[in-house]
């Protein structure tokens, strides 16, 4: 779930999915978002013989959204730059674990009660992340994780710390 453009990184991932599917071939990817990378990406799924296995399946509404993570085992973010990581917080929020690069914001949202992170930029480590996440998918705990993203991402927090925040202004 992202904005296809160079920084998230979606054609690395495309890749490492390809070298994924040599060791689980019974895998699938959906990627969803519109953006500047979705000819370049289409091109290279039907490059690498993907088209049975990854689906673009464009923006989704935040009703799609939830919807397509309901049907979801996991998340997994390749970018190099993130300096929040919404879609995390939203795949959390539906109990599921999540992979994301250390690439800024994941670093101080995934947990490892609710995923994994990995080396940003690196093929290899992303195709081992989502090998350990498929492996491990077992020891996550979707009450856990959806529970941890309400605690520390909900409304409640929101609000108490932003007014936190603006009582210390005043």
């Amino acid at each position: 779930i992202a904005l296809l453009r160079p920084e998230k990184k979606i054609g690395l991932l495309i890749k490492a999915f390809s070298d994924l599917l040599l060791e689980r071939p019974d895998c699938q990817l959906t990627i969803a978002g519109n953006g500047s990378e979705r000819k370049v990406l289409w091109a290279l799924i039907q490059k690498l013989n993907l088209t049975d296995r990854v689906k673009l399946v464009g923006y989704q509404s935040p009703t799609g959204v939830r919807e397509l993570l309901h049907k979801s085992q996991a998340l997994i973010l390749p970018s190099t730059v993130e300096t929040f990581g919404v879609a995390l917080i939203e795949a959390m929020a539906c109990g599921l674990p999540v992979l994301a690069t250390r690439c800024g914001g994941p670093e101080d949202i995934v947990t490892p009660e609710t995923g994994l992170l990995v080396e940003k930029n690196n093929r290899f480590a992303l195709m081992r992340g989502m090998v350990d996440l498929i492996e491990r998918k077992n020891q996550f705990n979707s009450r856990k994780i959806r529970e941890y993203a309400v605690r520390q991402f909900g409304v409640k927090t929101f609000t108490d710390k932003y007014t936190e925040l603006l009582s210390g202004i005043i």
